[in-house]
């Protein structure tokens, strides 16, 4: 069994020790750190699940980076109408959330362009060979290629009926709860002001 395939295990664990079928709701819908190494460690002992404690934090937000999160989301808890959302502080991992009106599948992707959406040509001669060769997925690699090709000034200049003044990137990872990968400092005319969202 994948480390994939034995979290939804423990989502519907977790969801089941909450869950009322009777009124449709849940008694407590904060999940902690605390209630995950619990579940696992139930879970190996009683399923025989190989997935280990080691950073419950982390949890649902690796979870939620899977393309296949909506596949993976266990069904029960799916058709029960909830979905889980980040939590953050005290131990707080996530909430089992119902969902929204209208809302079909447990995790939508909120940055998916509809397939009308304009496709602009960004170019790469400017990053040097050697940076380009070095490229990875993660979230440090693509905020410094996003920084250095100007990919957000580009979009507010061309795509955006916001009239940005300035558009400065001031830090990369900042440390927080949430931990935020990169703060952009943007300013726009509001009529006769300039204002800062």
């Amino acid at each position: 069994m994948s480390r994939d395939s034995e979290k939804p295990i423990v989502f519907s664990h977790l969801f089941n020790s909450v869950y009322d079928p009777d009124s449709g709701d849940v008694r407590d819908s904060t999940v902690t750190q605390q209630h995950i190494q619990e579940a696992i460690m139930l879970l190996q002992q009683e399923e025989g699940i190989s997935l280990q404690v080691g950073n419950p934090a982390n949890f649902l937000k690796d979870f939620l980076r899977s393309h296949s999160r909506n596949a993976w989301w266990p069904q029960e808890i799916a058709q029960a109408g909830f979905t889980a959302r980040q939590s953050y502080g005290e131990s707080r991992v996530f909430d089992f959330v119902p969902y929204t009106e209208g809302q079909t599948v447990p995790f939508p992707d909120e940055f998916l362009l509809p397939g009308t959406a304009p496709i602009h040509p960004i170019e790469a001669v400017s990053l040097p060979s050697a940076a380009r060769a070095l490229g990875r997925g993660d979230e440090a690699w693509l905020i410094q290629v996003c920084v250095n090709q100007r990919i957000l000034q580009t979009h507010f200049a061309l795509f955006s009926d916001i009239d940005v003044v300035d558009l400065f990137h001031l830090q990369n990872s900042l440390k927080g709860r949430p931990e935020i990968d990169a703060v952009f400092l943007l300013v726009f005319n509001a009529g006769a002001n300039k204002r800062r969202p």
